[in-house]
């Protein structure tokens, strides 16, 4: 990032910016200063020019200034009150594209003046950026359509989170699976999807890759081609720029599977599978470097490369004139595609040899003869609430799991399993107290939990700790979607009403007047009346084999037992979509 709060731009020109964009460009001549102003709303393709004396005219003001004609204020004033009014209501930022053609954001007059300096001594263009995002006003709180689009809008979140889940994926493509599961649950992201899944272009894309089902990548081929998936990448990118390696490696790994998908299915001749292509490059970072060298984005769907841009970025990786000339465009891309496969593969292995490191500096520096006394605990399962489970609004849960010590010693003594980050949702204390287990042995260590108030996705980690915080085994995780609204407590009755306090008089004294209590009179004694004690009533134990099923759905707080045994018999022992049916 430079100093000037800068971000890489995804396109080389100004027409090229991601949706919901407005670019502004001034043409100046031989240092005269900004004389005219060109305003395209990207998103809905609509172009305004405008001389810089009208503008300040339509605003009110004549040219004072010698060094730039409009202020900050002005240009803003004229973008959003004239120009677009639609971004009235939206939180607007302002950005410049500077002489490195990277994304300077302008927040007062001193950044423009930067902007204008660099864009007058190049002698062209001023390009200026509107990045806004759409915000609740009060007609839309009158007639409910935020709140609409807003429910619509997670319902298509939380489907598309379930789709990701139960995608099957292929070796090949686990590793992109799971990048793309931890993308939705970073800081921002899943807030960003919503508010993208408000458009009804978008949402329609949605549905259709949900209606699909399967493999994510037969929906995501269209998105592809349609150019979809890097405008939904882009918004991430301004956004949440924190993603930006992680939704590299998915974008890269993504577009390399989509193409070997169309390449498959349509049916390339014998000839274009035997054509044997150059080796791939020892050095695989070489490719996403010539491919933004060429392109002047730092993401490129290869897919639309021509035969000279492909040449070009084979020829920058290391392929010779000679070898390079008999390829045919299929076939170079085709050898990008394999190359950012391994980089993918690179990153991973250094992304497991990080993380390993990581792993054995949070236990410290131990002597040679201490390692087989390090405390360990393996991961064995879910006892309930297993990945993804739906838990509606504000309820509480016991969540579980089954801990083996594969260690060759035993816990130390007063372990904890503590929440070390993600969403804290235990009620309580963020730790539980563990007792010492021995070598080879399980034990179920349950966390009481409340779901939040808000319908969304959730994920807290937890970890084993020692008495003086060193952690140890693998990590564990509770990852639930959250859905509808909490239930609102019952009103209490009118008799249930605290009485009202009497009235205390502006000169009452401070004595206390406490009335006598009344005696009871009896005339004559009463005889002992007997009254015989109830019989006890015995309630035979119902035996089912959905026994376990029971008390997980008891401890969630269904306590019709009959209901939920016959939901349990419905699917099976399900308890997963026994809930789901509950919770309808």
């Amino acid at each position: 990032m430079k100093s000037r709060v800068s971000a890489k731009v995804l396109s080389t020109e100004c027409s090229h910016s991601r949706t919901g964009k407005v670019h502004i460009a001034a043409s100046s001549s031989r240092r005269m200063g900004i004389t005219t102003i060109k305003l395209l709303h990207k998103e809905a393709q609509d172009m305004r020019r405008v001389k810089v004396s009208d503008l300040l005219h339509t605003i009110g003001k004549t040219t004072t200034s010698s060094e730039h004609a409009f202020s900050f204020d002005e240009l803003k004033a004229y973008a959003l009150d004239h120009a677009f009014p639609d971004l009235k209501n939206s939180d607007v930022f302002f950005y410049y594209l500077d002489d490195e053609n990277e994304q300077v954001r302008i927040t007062n007059e001193a950044e423009l003046k930067e902007g204008v300096r660099l864009m007058e001594t190049e002698g062209s263009i001023f390009k200026l950026v509107i990045s806004g995002t759409r915000q609740v006003v009060d007609q839309d709180v009158a007639t409910g359509i935020v709140s609409f689009d807003s429910e619509c809008s997670m319902a298509l979140f939380v489907d598309l989170s379930r789709l990701l889940d139960k995608w099957d994926a292929t070796p090949e493509q686990l590793q992109m699976k799971k990048d793309m599961s931890a993308l939705l649950h970073e800081a921002g992201v899943q807030t960003a999807l919503i508010d993208m899944m408000a458009d009804p272009k978008v949402s329609i894309l949605m549905h259709c890759l949900l209606s699909q089902g399967g493999s994510i990548l037969h929906g995501v081929a269209a998105m592809f081609a349609a150019g979809k998936v890097q405008e939904i990448a882009g918004v991430l990118m301004d956004t949440c720029p924190h993603v930006k390696d992680l939704l590299e490696n998915i974008m890269h790994a993504l577009q390399v599977h989509v193409h070997a998908h169309t390449n498959l299915s349509s049916s390339p001749s014998p000839e274009q599978v035997d054509t044997p292509l150059p080796p791939l490059p020892d050095d695989p970072f070489i490719v996403h470097r010539g491919l933004e060298f060429v392109t002047g984005q730092f993401f490129t769907d290869i897919s639309s490369l021509t035969n000279d841009q492909a040449g070009e970025v084979m020829f920058n990786c290391g392929v010779s004139g000679d070898v390079l000339r008999p390829l045919r465009r299929d076939l170079r891309i085709r050898w990008i595609a394999e190359t950012i496969l391994k980089l993918q593969q690179v990153n991973q292995a250094l992304k497991d040899a990080k993380q390993d490191d990581k792993e054995i500096n949070t236990h410290g520096i131990m002597d040679a003869d201490d390692v087989d006394k390090k405390p360990s605990a393996a991961f064995v399962g879910d006892v309930s609430f297993p990945d993804g489970s739906t838990i509606r609004a504000g309820d509480t849960f016991v969540k579980t799991w089954r801990l083996k010590n594969d260690g060759k010693t035993r816990w130390p003594a007063k372990s904890r399993l503590v929440c070390v980050g993600g969403d804290h949702l235990e009620v309580g204390d963020n730790f539980v107290s563990v007792p010492i287990v021995p070598p080879g042995k399980m034990i179920d260590v349950s966390v009481d939990m409340k779901a939040p108030t808000k319908s969304a996705r959730y994920t807290g980690y937890w970890r084993l700790c020692t008495a003086d915080g060193k952690r140890y085994g693998q990590r564990l995780w509770v990852d639930i979607l959250v859905v509808g609204k909490p239930d609102l407590p019952s009103t209490p009755s009118a008799a249930a009403s605290p009485a009202k306090p009497a009235a205390v008089g502006a000169h009452a004294s401070n004595e206390v007047h406490l009335p006598a209590p009344s005696a009871a009179v009896l005339k004559r004694p009463v005889a002992p009346v007997s009254i015989p004690a109830p019989a006890p009533i015995v309630v035979a134990p119902v035996v089912s084999r959905y026994q376990d099923q029971l008390d997980t759905l008891a401890s969630m707080g269904f306590s019709d037992a009959a209901l939920n045994l016959t939901l349990l018999e419905e699917v099976d022992g399900d308890v997963a979509a026994a809930l789901n049916q509950l919770l309808q």
